[in-house]
């Protein structure tokens, strides 16, 4: 049990999601600037996108970890855009 919670503590935590045209300007794609994620192994998370959508080419996902780890791996095993 000790060496799950020290595995968890060191799992990414947040995410932010951007969109893009053109791979210049960047904004939001949810209405949170920062998503809590993931507790547990093969969550799943729902994440409220702005009403009425955003036209965009691109999508950015950037996940970010606790300040005290280096390395981390982050599988990602759908993403439904629409």
């Amino acid at each position: 049990e000790e060496a799950y919670k020290e595995k968890r503590a060191k799992s990414p935590n947040l995410l932010r999601i951007f969109v893009s045209e053109d791979l210049r300007s960047w904004e939001n794609a949810t209405y949170l600037e920062e998503i809590v994620i993931g507790n547990s192994s093969g969550e799943v998370n729902i994440i409220p996108f702005v009403e009425g959508g955003k036209q965009a080419r691109y999508v950015q996902v950037v996940v970010t970890t606790p300040l005290y780890v280096r390395n981390y791996e982050v599988t990602m095993a759908e993403i439904g855009l629409y």
